[in-house]
């Protein structure tokens, strides 16, 4: 007997790390939810398991949005993931870079 393992594609992935993005967040699940979209919230408790989940295949996504990696380097694997896999990122960390000294 053949194990089928099947992939779970969220619509919205989101990496958070920041205490005070808590209420953002919370706000687009539930507008995510309302409009019968799918979020996976990844924050640095769940990060590793999340991003061998990706790797794995076991779970996807189709568009990213990063809200951690410019001030904690342990997101810098799941950037490159999304990266290697094309997926559609609403803040691409090389365009995003560019902004984040403003001096």
């Amino acid at each position: 007997m053949e194990l089928v393992i099947f992939m779970v594609i969220y619509d919205l992935c989101v990496a958070w790390n920041w205490l005070y993005d808590t209420d953002f967040i919370g706000l687009l699940d539930q507008s995510c939810q309302s409009s019968g979209l799918s979020l996976l919230q990844i924050k640095p408790e769940n990060l590793p398991q999340m991003l061998n989940s990706l790797v794995g295949g076991e779970l996807g996504c189709k568009v990213f949005f990063d809200r951690a990696s410019d001030v904690d380097p342990q997101f810098m694997p799941l950037v490159q993931w999304v990266r290697e896999d094309s997926i559609h990122c609403i803040n691409a960390y090389e365009l995003a870079a560019r902004t984040w000294d403003k001096a």
